[in-house]
């Protein structure tokens, strides 16, 4: 906002600073004085947008009383006439105070008429208090008439003798209950009110319940050599700084869609304009202060909120509560016992996420649509529930973070992974006769996935069958042992009948249908 003559020059920055020429100096013998009310936002705008800062955007930034305008120019010009003398013209209004009382209620509200040659008329906000409160906070210690005598003194006044309070105009920070209640407890003093013990039995809730979960959930990362770390929800729209968090460093569950993102209108700077919506720009940044720190062990998550809109920008603004887990460098730092730790690698990480839901099936499929910064991406699908997404982070991101070359990162949906981890589990019974178990080497083209194979033995539908195990993965690039283009993929597969003792026959019979099923549904598969 620009103050200006008649003429369009501009003086001032309105509530901002003030301009060279319209300044006073030494030979100054008339002077315009403009006392002023401006909205907060507007110049908390300028003066970040400017970034030119001063006492009067500082104290505009926070909020003033349109009540304060004629005290500030009345005492103002006594201060003038009282130190430099000369005369003071009347004084002039222009328009009238902006009414801050929500709008249900300005009809009712008590209004102030202020000055003598120009009035000013100001509406009250009016607060329900409510004593029962007021009991219920110092256990029936402070007494009411106590209470309603410190909230005149403070300027407030009892309009309806019924808890309806008219709040004095200088203070904008009165606008509920508590707010009273408060400023009461305060003047008469923490120490004036008895301790007690006594104490209401409150059921256990479902925030309860999800704080415990997280809590546990954090101790198990904890145990498992990661730290937790804190970042901000406001991020960056972009940086050239690989420590500081931006939005082109987001690798959320769901792809982002244009207009996703939520900006925020006044930035504080540009470091802090949009809101996160993902965790990994946070956890990355974090990971490359440490890499520059000398840090060799990079484990780390975070649980928090992620923030976008559901349709491009035209729909509605959502927050979700999700887990963000960054995994790089060495398994364990260097040590006497360990001179030469290995790399952290993608099986790792799978099997921390096998830790957090033990009793669950995990499913890795590769993701629909790659994200910017992914190498390789998939999906995670936990009891046939899509969850999160898991991703290794490109060669070229990590040369420019000087990170390690292998980077893995996960994001998880922290309420689908709490129905999951807290949900109601049946033990089974120890089986009472013993199993057999019978291996397979499968020669399979290079592009075959585990999940592949899986979902073919699923298909077999063999009753007898009790579990499939991976055990080993053998290419050879050269060509000499293997052809280049496949691979030999060895599994164990697991035999018992819950009534009786398996019979040699009976268990290659099974197994026999195993493989058939295996044949016929994974292209180009031949047994070793």
């Amino acid at each position: 906002m620009v103050i200006s003559d008649a003429s369009g020059a501009a003086l001032a920055l309105g509530g901002v600073m003030g301009g060279l020429d319209s300044g006073v100096t030494e030979n100054t013998t008339d002077i315009i004085l403009e006392s002023a009310w401006f909205l907060r936002s507007s110049i908390r705008f300028t003066s970040r947008r400017l970034a030119l800062g001063s006492d009067s955007s500082y104290r505009f930034e926070r909020g003033t009383s349109p009540w304060n305008v004629l005290r500030a120019a009345a005492r103002a010009t006594q201060l003038i006439l009282e130190c430099c003398g000369g005369t003071a013209e009347p004084v002039m209004v222009g328009g009238q105070a902006p009414c801050l009382v929500p709008e249900e209620l300005a009809t009712t509200a008590t209004v102030l008429e202020q000055g003598t040659e120009a009035k000013i008329y100001y509406a009250l906000d009016q607060v329900k208090l409510d004593w029962k409160e007021l009991d219920v906070m110092t256990n029936g210690t402070l007494p009411h008439m106590e209470g309603a005598r410190i909230l005149r003194n403070l300027g407030l006044k009892d309009v309806d003798v019924k808890g309806t309070w008219d709040c004095p105009p200088w203070r904008l920070d009165l606008k509920r209950s508590c707010d009273l209640l408060e400023e009461v407890v305060r003047v008469y003093g923490i120490d004036n009110i008895p301790a007690t013990s006594t104490s209401i039995y409150v059921p256990e809730s479902a925030q309860d319940r999800t704080h415990d979960y997280r809590m546990a959930l954090s101790r198990k990362l904890a145990g498992a050599g990661f730290w937790e770390v804190q970042t901000f929800k406001l991020i960056a729209a972009e940086s050239i700084d690989p420590t500081i968090a931006s939005v082109e460093q987001a690798l959320p569950i769901k792809p982002l869609m244009e207009g996703d993102i939520i900006r925020v209108s006044l930035p504080i700077s540009e470091d802090h304009s949009t809101l996160r919506p993902s965790l990994a720009p946070g956890l990355i940044a974090v990971a490359a202060r440490n890499i520059n720190q000398g840090m060799e062990v990079l484990r780390f998550f975070e649980c928090g909120r992620v923030f976008r809109n559901t349709g491009g920008g035209k729909g509605r603004d959502i927050e979700n509560e999700v887990l963000g887990i960054f995994m790089a460098g060495k398994l364990t730092p260097a040590s006497w016992a360990c001179t030469k730790p290995g790399e952290a690698h993608f099986e790792h990480l799978r099997a921390v996420l096998d830790t957090l839901v033990p009793k669950a099936a995990i499913a890795i499929t590769p993701a629909r649509q790659q994200r910017e910064n992914a190498a390789v991406g998939a999906d995670i699908s936990i009891n046939n529930q899509a969850c999160g997404y898991v991703a290794r982070l490109s060669l070229a991101k990590c040369r420019a973070l000087g990170l390690p070359l292998e980077c893995y990162y996960a994001e998880l949906d922290l309420r689908k992974l709490q129905q999951v981890a807290t949900a109601p589990f049946k033990a089974a019974d120890l089986p009472q006769f013993p199993g057999s178990s019978r291996d397979a080497s499968l020669d399979v083209p290079a592009a075959t996935r585990h999940a592949d194979i899986m979902k073919a033995v699923e298909a077999a539908r063999q009753k007898l069958l009790v579990s499939c195990a991976l055990k080993d993965v053998f290419c050879d690039p050269t060509g000499e042992k293997l052809a280049a283009d496949r691979k030999a993929m060895t599994y164990t597969f697991l035999y018992r009948d819950a009534k009786k003792t398996l019979t040699a026959p009976e268990v290659d019979a099974a197994h026999k249908c195993v493989l058939d099923t295996l044949a016929a549904k994974v292209k180009e598969l031949r047994f070793r």
